[in-house]
């Protein structure tokens, strides 16, 4: 079970990490619009 639960918080600061990149990287495509 304490795998588990470990794993799910490393998948959750993952998608946390993706989503913050994926929002830089928009942000910076939307500058020169």
């Amino acid at each position: 079970l304490g795998d588990a639960v470990r794993a799910l918080g490393w998948y959750r600061q993952f998608s946390e990490i993706v989503s913050v990149f994926a929002i830089i990287n928009i942000e910076s495509l939307c500058e020169p619009l």
